[in-house]
C-alpha cells in the first residue's frame, strides 16, 4: 500500500483553529519545515528542477502524452495560487482572535483548492494521479512564507516528474511482458486442463509499491485475461532477483529436512522467482495473494502480531525467519515486505517478498529486540553457509536509511541537503571510503527527490553503487586497512 495513502483525511476538512490531527508522516513533514531559503539549495534545486523539465518534453513527445501533461503544468500552476491563499488565511485566522471574515476566507480557499483537486485526479487518470499525491499542497501553511514559492516549485516539477516517469516505466513494462508472455504462461499458469494459448490472453498492469526507485520504478502486478475472464496474476520487479530466488530455494531446503534436523518445526514460504534473463534488471514473481480483510497494524512485524493477537500462531513462524535472515544478514524486513497469506481457510502464513538487503551491522527488522532463538542444527547450518557464500557473489541492495525516512523527507525540497550527508555518514560508519565530492552526492538525492523517487543504492565487490548496478556509478569503496 502506497504509505501516502495512511494520510488522515482531517487535513481536508473546514478548517479548525488549533492543532490539526495528521498522520506520522506529515507531522514529521510539518515539524521539519524548511528554515528561511538557502539560495545555494534554492539555486541547485531551480537547476535540477530546468533540467527534468526540458527531459521531460522529450520523453512525453516519445509517449504522446504533451496535451494531458501540459494541461496538468497549467492546473497546477492554479492550484500553486490557491495553496498559497489558503496558507495565508489559515494563518492570518491563527494569528488572530476568532473573526468569521477570516473563517469565511479559509473556507472558501479550501472549497476551491478541493474542488480543483478532485478535477484533476478525475481528469488525469492516465497519468496515475490521485488525491494522496496532493497532500503538501494542503500543509503549506506550516512551511515558512519565505520559502513557500520554491517549495510550490519543487512540489510542482516533482508530481510531474512522477506522472511522466510512471507512464513511461509502464510502457516500458508492458514491451517486457508481451516479449516474455509465452515464458510467463508456461511457467506460472497452473490451469493443466487448458490449453495456454498466448495469442488468446491479454493483461493488464497495476501498479503496487509503496515506494519508488530510478525513475518511478515500482512493482507491478500483471494480471492475465482470456474473454474477459481473469485467469492468472505474476508480479514484475524492475530489479535483480538472484538473491531472493536463492533464500527462496533455501527456505525449501529447510523444508525438505527431517523434523531431528530443525530447530524449530515450522513450515516456510515457497514460491516462484524467475530472473528475465542472467544478471537482468526484471523479475518476475508468482503472486502471492494477501490475506482479505487482514492488515499489519504497524511497520515492525513482533509489535504486529501482538496486536492482532496472532502471536501464538505467527510467533514460531516470525522465530523461523528470523533465525535464518539473521544468519544471512537479511535486513529491511518491515511490514510492507511481508505478506499475510492464507493457503487454506484455517492459517496465515507470513511470506516475505523482498529478500534483497544484505546489511552486516544490521538487524532483520522482524522484531525491536532480537529474540532468544533456539540453536541452528549442525543441518541447518550447513545449508545456510552455502546460501551465505552464494549470496556473496551476487549484487545486494544497500539501505544507508531506514525507508521511512526517507518517505517522510521527500516533500521537503532542501531536505535532499540531510539525506545525502546521512547517506555519506552511514556509508563512512560501514568502513568505506567516499569516491565522490558530497556535492556530487547532493545532486544524485535531489534527481531522486525531484522525481519522488527513494534513492537505491547497491553493495558489490567491494564498492557501493547509486542506481543500479547497470548504471555503473560507483560512489564508495571498501577501505583497505
Amino acid at each position: 500500500m502506497d504509505p501516502s495513502s495512511k494520510i488522515n483525511s482531517s487535513i481536508q476538512q473546514p478548517y479548525v483553529k488549533g492543532p490539526n490531527t495528521i498522520s506520522n508522516q506529515q507531522t514529521d513533514a510539518a515539524s521539519n519545515a524548511p528554515a528561511p531559503v538557502n539560495d545555494n539549495v534554492r539555486d541547485a534545486v531551480r537547476r535540477a528542477i530546468k533540467q527534468f523539465s526540458e527531459d521531460r518534453m522529450a520523453k512525453i513527445a516519445s509517449l504522446q502524452i504533451r496535451e494531458p501533461v501540459q494541461a496538468l503544468q497549467n492546473s497546477l500552476e492554479e492550484l500553486n495560487k490557491l495553496s498559497l491563499s489558503y496558507a495565508n488565511a489559515v494563518n492570518l485566522l491563527d494569528e488572530s482572535e476568532d473573526d468569521d471574515d477570516l473563517d469565511a476566507q479559509a473556507e472558501v480557499a479550501r472549497k476551491e483548492m478541493a474542488g480543483l483537486i478532485q478535477t484533476l485526479v478525475e481528469k488525469h487518470k492516465s497519468l496515475g494521479i490521485n488525491k494522496a499525491w496532493f497532500d503538501s499542497w494542503w500543509l503549506l501553511e506550516r512551511v515558512d512564507k519565505n520559502v513557500r514559492e520554491i517549495s510550490l516549485e519543487y512540489l510542482t516539477e516533482q508530481l510531474l516528474n512522477r506522472c511522466v516517469d510512471r507512464t513511461c516505466f509502464l510502457e516500458e513494462t508492458r514491451k517486457v511482458i508481451e516479449a516474455q508472455k509465452k515464458q510467463i504462461i508456461r511457467e506460472f499458469y497452473q490451469n493443466t486442463n487448458a490449453i495456454a494459448d498466448a495469442n488468446q490472453m491479454s493483461f493488464d498492469l497495476f501498479p503496487i509499491g509503496s515506494e519508488t526507485h530510478n525513475r518511478g520504478k515500482t512493482p507491478v502486478q500483471i494480471t492475465f485475461a482470456s474473454n474477459k475472464t481473469e485467469l492468472f496474476s505474476i508480479v514484475f520487479k524492475p530489479r535483480d532477483a538472484r538473491i531472493d530466488a536463492l533464500v527462496i530455494d533455501l527456505f525449501g531446503s529447510f523444508n525438505n529436512l527431517d523434523r531431528a534436523n530443525k530447530s524449530i518445526d515450522v513450515t516456510l514460504p515457497v514460491y516462484k522467482i524467475l530472473n528475465v534473463t542472467p544478471n537482468s534488471p526484471y523479475s518476475l514473481w508468482e503472486y502471492i495473494k494477501p490475506q482479505p480483510g487482514v492488515e499489519w497494524p504497524g511497520d515492525t512485524a513482533s509489535t504486529a502480531i501482538k496486536a492482532m493477537n496472532r502471536s501464538e500462531q505467527l510467533l514460531p513462524q516470525l522465530m523461523r525467519l528470523e533465525s535464518i535472515c539473521s544468519y544471512l544478514n537479511i535486513s529491511d524486513l518491515h511490514t510492507d515486505n511481508l505478506i499475510l497469506f492464507s493457503p487454506n481457510q484455517k492459517d496465515i502464513q507470513i511470506v516475505p517478498i523482498d529478500l534483497e538487503s544484505i546489511q552486516y551491522d544490521s538487524t532483520t527488522g522482524l522484531f525491536l529486540d532480537r529474540p532468544d532463538i533456539p540453536k541452528l542444527t549442525e543441518a541447518e547450518e550447513e545449508l545456510l553457509k552455502k546460501c551465505k557464500s552464494a549470496i556473496g557473489d551476487v549484487p545486494a541492495r544497500f539501505v544507508p536509511i531506514v525507508t521511512s525516512h526517507f518517505l517522510t523527507s521527500l516533500p521537503r525540497y532542501n531536505s535532499y541537503v540531510k539525506i545525502a550527508k546521512n547517506i555519506v555518514d552511514t556509508i563512512t560508519r560501514k568502513n568505506y571510503t567516499l569516491a565522490v565530492e558530497i556535492a556530487r552526492m547532493e545532486w544524485l538525492v535531489l534527481e531522486d527527490f525531484l522525481c519522488n523517487d527513494v534513492p537505491y543504492l547497491i553493495e558489490y565487490q567491494s564498492q557501493i553503487f547509486y542506481g543500479p548496478l547497470n548504471h555503473n556509478n560507483p560512489i564508495a569503496r571498501r577501505t583497505v586497512k
